[in-house]
């Protein structure tokens, strides 16, 4: 018998564990077919955003893994279209659904573990392509020692690195 995905978030975990899980698959034929730069998802709290980010991340994230299982018969499945969409892609997730504080100065160092665990995330792909003031900005935020402007511009500069490392526009 499976169990409900209570507090789940991790799409793999729930598809490995054998949770119940709602087929919103389709959510990715939505998100590829949508034209523009940004898409803006806006949900109602405990809506499963971070369960369909995650879900996202695991479809169109280039890794090392094989995922093809864990959309197994899922409605995307049939679309044979977006099969060259899959795992093709270097993929930023971050979530701040954690980052709980009394006070900014906590928060803000939960926030920069997030963005610091994202950089460590993509520390394996990093090669020779980038330069050493993308490499230096890279290691500070790693490093958990960036200043306040280095984790403001963050997101561009790994965006930046991920772009040239795998060869793609994002």
């Amino acid at each position: 018998m499976k169990n409900l995905p209570i507090g789940i978030s991790d799409f793999k975990y729930l598809i490995d564990q054998n949770y119940y899980y709602v087929d919103k698959s389709l959510f990715i034929k939505e998100i590829i077919e949508t034209s523009g730069q940004v898409l803006l998802i806006a949900r109602p709290r405990r809506f499963g955003k971070t369960l369909n980010l995650s879900m996202l991340k695991y479809f169109f994230e280039k890794n090392n893994g094989d995922t093809n299982y864990l959309f197994k018969n899922t409605n995307i499945e049939h679309y044979e279209k977006f099969k060259e969409y899959h795992n093709q892609y270097p993929v930023i997730f971050l979530t701040f659904k954690d980052i709980k504080a009394d006070n900014w100065q906590d928060a803000y160092q939960q926030f920069v573990s997030v963005i610091s665990k994202e950089f460590a995330r993509r520390s394996a792909v990093i090669n020779q392509e980038i330069g050493s003031y993308q490499l230096a900005g890279f290691l500070e935020i790693l490093e958990k020692r960036g200043s306040k402007a280095s984790y403001e511009n963050s997101l561009l500069l790994l965006t930046e690195i991920l772009s040239r490392c795998y060869k793609k526009t994002l």
